[in-house]
C-alpha cells in the first residue's frame, strides 16, 4: 500500500502508522529524527504495547540537531529501549516502522520522520508491507537491517546520564553563542579572554568525571576522532598500508583473508608491520598491535571491512578489501594515495559535522590552521552550525599576543589538571596527542599540509580544495 499526506483520498502517514501500532506486541523502529510534536501524536499507541508487556525499540540519530532530547526522554519514561547510531561516512537517514501482531509482522518503508509535519503535511512517500504482500522477503531483511543496527557497535544505548548531557551541552552552545556575538567585535583583551576559557571550559566540564560511564560523553570531551593514536598519518604510514592490502589480496582466494590466530598467512603482514618497532622484545603481540593499529586504520579510512556472520554480527576474524581498497593499491604514486584518501575522508563525520568539509572551509576563511586553535575550539565543533562561531573564537584568539597565548593556554592546562586530578599530566599529555594524530590526518588531505615545524595545517593548492569540495556536494551541510 502507498502511503502519502496529499491527496485526502489515500491514506497519510500519521492513519497508518497509528494502525501499525495499534493493537501490536512489539514496535520495532528506525527512524533517523524524533521530535515531540510525533511523540505527541502516538505515544498513547506506544504506551498500549508496554501495557500489556510488549517490547518497543527505538533506533535514531542526533544527527543535525534535529532530534529533540525531550522527545527521546519520553520514549524511555513509558518502558521503551532506544539507541542512537553514529557512523563515521554518511547520514543515518533511514525511516522504517516494524510491527508484530498475532505473530505476523508489518512494516513501512519511506521518507517520514517522527514529527506532526512528516505524518500530516510534508509531502512524504512510504510503502507498508505486511505479510501477504511480503514481496521478496522485506519484511525479513527489514528486521535483519533492525537486529544489524541494534547490535553495532556505532549504535550505542541511551540513558538518563546521555539526555542530561545532550541537553545542558545545547544550552551551553546557546549560552556561548551569545557571548561571542556580544564580544566579538571588541578589542578588549580581558572580554575576549573569558569568552575563549568560557567555551574551552564547557567541553573540558564534560570530563569532570575521573572516568566517563559512558561514550557519548567521552567523544563530547576528547572531540573529532578519525583515527586510533598509533600512527601518524604521513607518507611512509600509507605505503605501508598500501603494502598490507596487496597482500591481503594475494591471500583472499577464499573471499576473505584470515585475521586469526591460528592464520597462516597473518606472519606475512608482519614482515612489513614489525618493522616500524625499535625494539626487539615487545609487550604485546604482533597480531594484537595489528588489530589495534593497521586493521582499524584500513577500517577507519574504508580500505577494508569485516563481512557479516549469519547473526549479523561483523567476523572480526575475516578482512575483505572494499572497491576503495582496490583503488589504493592500484595507486603508483602518493599523489594517487592521497587522493584515493581524500575522495574517501572528506565524508568522515563526527557528531553532526563533517568534520574535513568543516575544517576546509574554515582553511578557506582562515589560511592556516594552528595545533593550538584545532585543539581548543575546532576539534570539539560538534554541528556545522557551529562554523561561524568557531571561525570568531579563532579571529579572537588571533588578536592576542604571542605572551598572552602562552598565558591562556597555561590556564586550560590548569584547568585541565584540576577537571582530571591526579590523572591529568597523562590524561592530557594523551588529549594533545590525540590532536596533534587527528589534525595530521586532515593535513594528509590532497592539496593540504601539515608543517610539524610550526604545527600547522595551511592550503598549498587552493583549486584542489576548492575542486574536493564542489565534488563532495555537502557544501551546505
Amino acid at each position: 500500500m502507498f502511503i502519502q499526506n496529499q491527496i485526502t483520498l489515500l491514506p497519510n502517514h500519521l492513519k497508518k502508522i497509528k494502525e501499525l501500532l495499534n493493537n501490536s506486541n512489539k514496535a520495532f523502529l528506525i527512524v533517523a529524527y524524533i521530535r515531540d510534536s510525533g511523540v505527541d501524536q502516538i505515544i498513547d499507541d506506544l504506551k498500549s504495547i508496554r501495557d500489556k508487556g510488549g517490547e518497543i525499540k527505538l533506533i535514531c540519530s542526533n544527527d543535525m540537531g534535529i532530534t529533540q532530547p525531550s522527545a527521546v526522554k519520553r520514549i524511555l519514561e513509558i518502558g521503551g529501549e532506544v539507541k542512537i547510531c553514529k557512523f563515521e561516512a554518511g547520514t543515518f537517514h533511514a525511516k522504517i516502522w516494524l510491527a508484530e501482531k498475532d505473530s505476523k509482522w508489518t512494516c513501512l518503508v519511506g521518507s517520514a520522520n517522527c514529527s506532526k509535519a512528516a505524518f500530516l503535511q510534508n509531502v512524504e512517500a512510504s510503502l507498508v508491507v505486511n505479510h501477504d504482500s511480503n514481496i521478496g522477503g522485506a519484511i525479513e531483511q527489514s528486521l535483519m537491517f533492525f537486529e544489524y543496527l541494534w547490535n553495532n557497535d556505532k549504535c550505542f544505548e541511551v540513558t538518563d546520564e546521555i539526555l542530561k548531557t545532550w541537553q545542558e551541552r545545547k544550552n551551553n552552545l546557546v549560552r556561548i553563542k551569545k557571548e561571542i556575538s556580544e564580544v566579538k567585535l571588541t578589542t578588549e583583551k580581558q572580554k575576549i579572554i573569558q569568552v575563549l576559557f568560557d567555551y574551552v571550559k564547557d567541553w573540558l566540564d564534560i570530563a569532570k568525571d575521573r572516568k566517563q560511564k559512558d561514550q557519548y560523553k567521552e567523544s563530547l570531551w576528547r572531540g573529532w576522532y578519525i583515527i586510533p593514536d598509533q600512527d601518524l598519518i604521513v607518507d611512509d604510514t600509507m605505503v605501508r598500508l598500501q603494502k598490507i592490502l596487496k597482500i591481503i589480496a594475494e591471500n583472499s582466494a577464499v573471499g576473505f583473508f584470515d585475521i586469526s590466530k591460528s592464520s597462516a598467512a597473518l606472519p606475512k603482514l608482519f614482515e612489513i608491520t614489525k618493522n616500524k618497532f625499535k625494539r626487539e622484545t615487545l609487550k604485546v603481540s604482533l597480531r594484537d598491535l595489528f588489530i589495534r593499529q593497521e586493521k582499524n586504520y584500513l577500517i577507519r579510512f574504508g580500505f577494508a571491512t569485516h563481512p557479516l556472520k549469519e547473526n549479523t554480527k561483523e567476523d572480526e576474524n575475516k578482512l575483505i578489501i572494499t572497491e576503495l581498497g582496490k583503488k589504493f593499491i592500484d595507486c603508483s604514486n602518493i599523489a594517487c594515495l592521497r587522493t584515493v584518501y581524500s575522495d574517501k575522508m572528506i565524508y568522515y563525520r563526527w557528531g553532526n559535522v563533517y568534520i574535513f568539509v568543516f575544517a576546509l572551509q574554515l582553511l578557506q576563511k582562515l589560511q592556516y590552521v594552528t595545533l593550538d586553535e584545532f585543539s581548543l575550539f575546532i576539534m570539539h565543533a560538534y554541528s556545522a552550525d557551529e562554523f561561524n562561531d568557531i571561525s570568531d573564537l579563532i579571529a579572537m584568539y588571533r588578536l592576542l599576543s604571542g605572551e598572552e597565548k602562552v598565558l591562556f593556554v597555561g590556564n586550560v592546562n590548569r584547568y585541565f589538571d584540576e577537571t582530571k586530578g591526579t590523572t591529568a599530566v597523562n590524561v592530557r599529555g594523551n588529549y594533545y596527542k590525540h590532536a596533534k594524530y587527528t589534525l595530521m590526518a586532515i593535513g594528509w588531505i590532497d592539496g593540504l599540509q601539515y608543517d610539524d615545524e610550526n604545527r600547522i595545517v595551511k592550503i598549498i593548492d587552493p583549486v584542489k580544495i576548492t575542486s574536493l569540495l564542489e565534488d563532495a556536494d555537502i557544501l551546505g551541510e
